[in-house]
């Protein structure tokens, strides 16, 4: 059953002004007390429009969810000026979570198709529980197509990348808000869409601590954002590349529109979170997270997604039956002339999975060269060839067999980082 509860500004036996006005029987009173804190009063909406209009979500005491609407909903009673702030927040349990894949916002649109979201304008000081059928998939790729039509998939990668790493994002969307954050949370892999607490309209408040708040292009609380160092993104100010793995995996696949592998990669993430009943898998050594942290530029954060979820998406990506065991010879086959080059390759791939660093620097430039001369098209198999070694490496290393050697589970994941980083070409190397 879905617990509710009604915050707006009203005058009642109990209270005047806003508070929690009405509420079922079953929500705990820890968290109602945490409803009346997380709910918005007088102005916190940042748009001023008669029919201004929100959802938010973040976490309950109980260990439950609040996914709450807030709407313009006509004058205070008070008559001190302004729309009365009106919010309806339903609890959520995990089941039912899991039932739309993690994806509050999906869940927000099918409760609206019921009628749940409405505007009481008496309620009873008693509401009643609701429940809710149905469930979705783990990714509507028609939804993530049509955003990257609309803001194209630079924005839509930075997002996913900023929200996989679980910092401060300001998103900056002229209109539907809630449709862009529904496509960024739907290319996360499950384990990390939870996490992403959000408000799609009101202001800041230290009582609201949200990781993502979605605001237009005139907001003032975009001084805050900018002030407290936030990661700010908008349709002119994407960001940086993506630097995370995942991130580089979702920005390959959406600037391709490949979404098989988008598909393939969520999948492998929901099998995760099933066998793990939503533990994450044993992250690499100890001094593993600590060299990520310094060759990404990023703190490490426990809570962002771990190397071994974002490694086992890449399966589809690698996942290919047609290949002979040496890259270079299927590319000879077709190009003789890229044979020379492929055999440097191959030894310089090998060479960095097996953990030789000075290798791995050499990838770095060797690979961008060999894409600038024998294209894409032309390196796909062979890339995919070594997407699948490097897999298997890095699998072997986190399922325990080798732990004695945990460099070598580090430079298997850096080689996928290359390989999938399709870096643009160093302009000081020339013809080799």
């Amino acid at each position: 059953m879905i617990e509710q509860a009604i915050f707006t500004s009203r005058q009642t036996a109990h209270a005047a002004g806003y508070h929690l006005v009405a509420r079922s029987r079953g929500l705990s009173d820890a968290d109602a007390k945490a409803l009346a804190t997380w709910c918005p009063s007088h102005d916190a909406l940042d748009s001023q429009a008669t029919d201004a209009e929100c959802f938010n979500f973040h976490g309950l005491p109980s260990g439950n969810w609040c996914l709450s609407r807030s709407v313009a909903a006509g004058s205070e009673y008070s008559a001190r000026g302004g729309s009365a702030i009106y919010t309806q927040c339903l609890i959520l349990d995990d089941d039912l979570l899991a039932r739309f894949a993690r994806q509050p916002l999906v869940l927000a649109r099918a409760l609206l198709a019921q009628g749940i979201w409405t505007v009481l304008p008496d309620p009873p000081a008693e509401l009643p529980a609701l429940s809710l059928a149905g469930k979705a998939a783990a990714i509507d790729t028609d939804l993530v197509a049509d955003v990257v039509s609309g803001l194209g998939h630079d924005l839509l990668a930075a997002t996913v990348e900023v929200l996989s790493q679980g910092g401060h994002l300001a998103l900056v969307l002229p209109e539907r808000p809630q449709r862009f954050l529904a496509a960024a949370v739907a290319c996360l892999p499950l384990e990390a869409r939870l996490r992403c607490t959000f408000t799609t309209g009101l202001r800041y408040s230290s009582r609201r601590p949200f990781l993502v708040h979605c605001w237009s292009t005139r907001s003032e609380e975009l001084r805050h954002a900018r002030r407290e160092r936030w990661t700010v993104l908008s349709a002119n100010e994407a960001g940086v590349a993506p630097r995370s793995t995942w991130g580089q995996l979702v920005h390959h696949c959406l600037a391709r529109r490949d979404w098989e592998t988008l598909i393939g990669a969520i999948g492998q993430s929901a099998k995760s979170v099933a066998a793990g009943a939503g533990q994450q898998p044993k992250a690499p050594a100890a001094g593993a997270s600590a060299h990520r942290a310094v060759r990404t530029g990023r703190r490490d954060k426990s809570h962002a997604t771990s190397p071994a979820a974002v490694v086992a998406a890449v399966s589809e990506l690698a996942a290919r039956d047609d290949l002979y065991s040496d890259p270079s010879q299927q590319l000879a086959v077709h190009c003789p002339r890229a044979l020379q080059a492929l055999e440097q390759l191959d030894d310089v791939v090998f060479e960095a999975i097996a953990g030789k660093q000075a290798a791995l620097a050499a990838l770095k430039q060797l690979w961008p060269t060999v894409l600038e001369r024998l294209g894409p098209n032309l390196i796909e198999e062979s890339k995919a060839q070594y997407l699948r070694h490097a897999l298997a490496v890095w699998e072997h290393f986190n399922a325990g067999d080798d732990r004695s050697t945990p460099e070598r589970g580090l430079a298997a994941l850096e080689v996928i980082e290359v390989l999938l980083g399709d870096a643009a070409p160093n302009p000081s190397a020339g013809p080799r």
